[in-house]
């Protein structure tokens, strides 16, 4: 399913998306994922451990990617099936990528702190692992997660 301009420009301007996967007994699992490469019908979201999230696409393909802004009251949720590939040296656009996501971050919440005065030495963006695995997530369905009754 193809990605409006709308919803394209809404999951681009996220920080992170909560990705859910079904676990051994079919529970929901709900974990946070960086969003590192969208295309017209795909999502690419990177991993840094083999963690729940990477067993259970393993087991079920299914997957969906929830993203919500409480300022502006929006938010959807993208259904579809996820593909693991391993990333290598050669993935640099992807790394890149990454790189650029983590540094953004991190510069958002020092400047976060210095204009609340807050002293803070952690930092957890700075210690992050490289990422092991891309998951690219074909969309099939697109959820408005606003009520039609707001939405009129």
């Amino acid at each position: 399913m193809v990605l409006s301009p709308p919803i394209f420009d809404f999951f681009s301007k996220q920080q992170f998306v909560i990705v859910n996967t079904l676990d051994k007994k079919d529970f929901s699992h709900a974990s946070c994922k960086g969003i590192v490469k969208i295309e017209k019908d795909k999502i690419h979201l990177l991993d840094l451990y083999k963690g729940n999230t990477y067993q259970n696409i393993k087991r079920n393909k299914k997957i969906s990617i929830v993203a919500v802004d409480g300022e502006k009251f929006r938010g959807y949720c993208l259904k579809g099936y996820a593909k693991i590939l391993n990333i290598n040296r050669k993935d640099k656009e992807l790394l890149a990528a990454w790189d650029k996501n983590v540094a953004r971050r991190l510069a958002q919440r020092i400047i976060s702190h210095i204009r609340k005065e807050k002293v803070s030495f952690y930092y957890p963006e700075a210690s992050l692992p490289r990422p092991q695995f891309i998951y690219v997530v074909e969309v099939k369905e697109i959820i408005d997660l606003v009520p039609k009754a707001i939405l009129k």
